[in-house]
């Protein structure tokens, strides 16, 4: 298996090479490699753009492939009415291709990659980037959105795609920063390419087109909204995606300018829209996506690129007004952003939406990326720029490395309750885009049960990374105990955190405070959360006794939804009820459970000091 780390050295340390990477949630998903080049081919003046790709042509006839980019502003050389907004002279290549043999491109199946070794690289405490900034403020970004809808009220446009860029200092190098980026954004068309001056790391998970065997594919993606706490809300948030009137409008008017683009080069009432409002998942946020496709009339890279560039999803429609409207507001030249990267070759070509990529600049290791949204009718300006922030995160706050784990009992030889962990595990990994194969579980578990002792009781812990590889841990389980001691702590959970829902390594607080006071004799550590309602134990379930009846804080509290929690309400056991703190305190009994301890009763609840805040019958015995 290659190593991730060692490919991503490579580019970095190579000039004019390349690596694109597709994750392997996505089906068949392959890698591209390349350092061995034949030709190269760039264009940094307006005048030689047509001469330019006429030559990419040639080399793609030879039989070469060719890999590279098109920046967002040579799209000014195919409308006569933009060539107005030729620079002259560009610092950043307009165009830039290089061409190899086919035997020189290494083809990986990205299933047989090894990130072991990137997992350092992930679990490193320093940022990604520093000073972080915008080019534009909040004020002026508004006054640009009310303008745009001015523009839309007047009839010059239907939606604006208007984009701001964040600009930054490296702390990581780019090998690093693009490892980060590849484990916090599984997109199907990322790339990591190394040119003369520059670096560019694209983690777009829009594909612009692609082309195979004389049919070409669009995959325009209009409407986002950030991802729920959990499964329920998530898929609330997908229906609320569904149903935005703003988001199918965004939509629909770019299908529609695709569907026009498409024409100009397909055959006569070939172009279809076979899907339309999809919901594709990702780990911050969920995107609407529709399908265009048609049947070439040729398949020459000229003519493709002549005609469907740039993208309409990131201009808007009508294109040229849009794109003259986008001159006029925005304050720099998008350069990569929103151009396209990709592979090409005499039947197959992919290129993407050249978003989520940043611009690194070799000598003084500073960056940018373009953030854009669109801006229709109904836009709300300071939603417009909460988006933008968003679509910002995954690299001004990113997700510190994670893995998934299930904890899990074996008596009598058998695991107790099986099915509900390996439910709750492909749950987690399906929000959390890992790779799951449960045959691969399956075997663990088949290979640990004819290891064991079947008269002892044991603790297995499975490991999942973001990439399918497991590993785990076992030992045998202690003298079972029927009550204990919890620690009420000071801190309060937060809800709002996706984290909260999920068995995950990423749980610092309830790591550090059960080492703390575990070894004080302490059974567990029960937490409120931030509206002072009774939330979890750092390792356990609560329960708590209110007349003749059980109750446990419902999951929208800020709770895992523990196996044996759901085993006790499937049960009929308990029933789910906020629980407030004076709920808590007058309480006949407090259990405590996870389904390797299974129940305990609570004797007393104590401070951070150990001070008694309360006793239960069972801790008067």
């Amino acid at each position: 298996m290659q190593n991730i780390n060692d490919i991503l050295k490579v580019i970095e340390t190579n000039s004019n090479s390349a690596f694109f990477f597709t994750p392997a949630v996505y089906p068949d998903a392959k890698c591209y490699f390349v350092t061995e080049i034949e030709r190269i081919i760039t264009c940094n003046n307006f005048e030689k753009i047509e001469r330019t790709i006429d030559e990419i042509d040639k080399l793609i006839e030879l039989g070469l492939i060719g890999f590279g980019f098109i920046s967002y502003e040579t799209g000014y050389n195919f409308e006569e009415r933009l060539n107005k907004f030729y620079p002259g002279n560009c610092n950043f290549p307009l165009i830039y291709f290089g061409f190899c043999k086919k035997e020189n491109l290494q083809i990986i199946d990205t299933n047989k990659l090894n990130f072991e070794n990137a997992k350092g690289i992930l679990k490193k405490e320093e940022n990604l980037i520093d000073n972080f900034t915008l080019n534009v403020e909040k004020e002026e970004y508004i006054r640009n959105v009310k303008k745009i809808k001015r523009y839309i009220e007047n009839g010059d446009t239907y939606q604006v795609n208007y984009t701001i860029k964040g600009k930054f200092d490296c702390r990581q190098s780019p090998a690093e920063i693009f490892a980060n980026l590849i484990f916090q954004q599984s997109a199907a068309y990322s790339a990591f390419i190394n040119i003369e001056d520059h670096y560019i790391l694209s983690a777009s998970p829009e594909l612009f087109y692609r082309i195979d065997n004389g049919k070409i594919f669009a995959k325009p993606m209009k409407g986002t909204i950030k991802k729920g706490l959990n499964d329920k809300s998530n898929n609330e948030n997908k229906k609320k995606l569904i149903d935005s009137l703003k988001d199918r409008a965004e939509n629909i008017m770019i299908v529609d300018l695709l569907r026009n683009d498409l024409g100009r080069v397909s055959e006569l009432n070939s172009v279809t829209v076979p899907n339309q409002f999809i919901i594709e998942d990702y780990e911050t946020l969920n995107q609407m996506i529709s399908s265009v496709e048609g049947e070439l009339t040729s398949s020459k890279y000229s003519e493709v690129i002549r005609n469907l560039f740039p993208c309409g999803s990131i201009t808007g429609a009508p294109k040229i007004r849009t794109m003259e409207i986008i001159n006029e507001l925005e304050k720099e030249s998008r350069n990569i952003y929103t151009g396209a990267i990709g592979m090409v070759s005499q039947n197959h070509s992919v290129f993407n939406v050249a978003i989520r990529t940043l611009l690194i600049e070799k000598e003084s290791m500073k960056g940018e990326i373009g953030i854009g949204s669109g801006v229709v009718w109904d836009s709300d300006p300071n939603s417009e720029y909460d988006e933008v922030i968003l679509k910002s995160a995954y690299l001004t706050n990113p997700v510190k490395y994670f893995e998934l784990f299930e904890t899990m009992l074996i008596e009598n030889g058998e695991i107790f309750l099986i099915n509900y962990h390996i439910k709750r595990l492909q749950s987690a990994a399906d929000y959390f885009l890992f790779v799951y194969d449960e045959s691969k579980i399956q075997r663990i578990i088949s290979q640990v049960l004819d290891e064991i002792n079947s008269n002892k009781n044991y603790r297995l812990k499975i490991i999942l990374d973001k990439w399918g590889s497991l590993r785990y841990e076992i030992s045998e389980v202690g003298k079972k105990i029927v009550s204990g001691d919890v620690v009420l702590s000071s801190n309060k959970i937060n809800s709002s955190e996706p984290f909260q829902y999920f068995k995950t390594t990423n749980r610092h607080l309830y790591d550090s405070e059960f080492n703390k006071f575990h070894k004080e004799g302490i059974t567990d550590i029960i937490y409120l959360n931030e509206n002072e309602m009774l939330a979890e134990g750092s390792i356990t379930n609560l329960a708590v006794k209110i007349g003749d009846e059980y109750y446990t804080p419902p999951i929208e509290s800020g709770i895992l939804n523990g196996c044996y929690r759901q085993y006790l309400l499937d049960k009929k056991f308990m029933t789910e009820k906020e629980i407030s703190f004076d709920e808590l305190f007058g309480a006949e009994e407090l259990l405590i459970f996870n389904s390797v301890k299974k129940k305990l009763k609570v004797r007393r609840i104590l401070d951070e000091n150990f001070t008694l805040l309360k006793e239960f019958e069972c801790g008067k015995d």
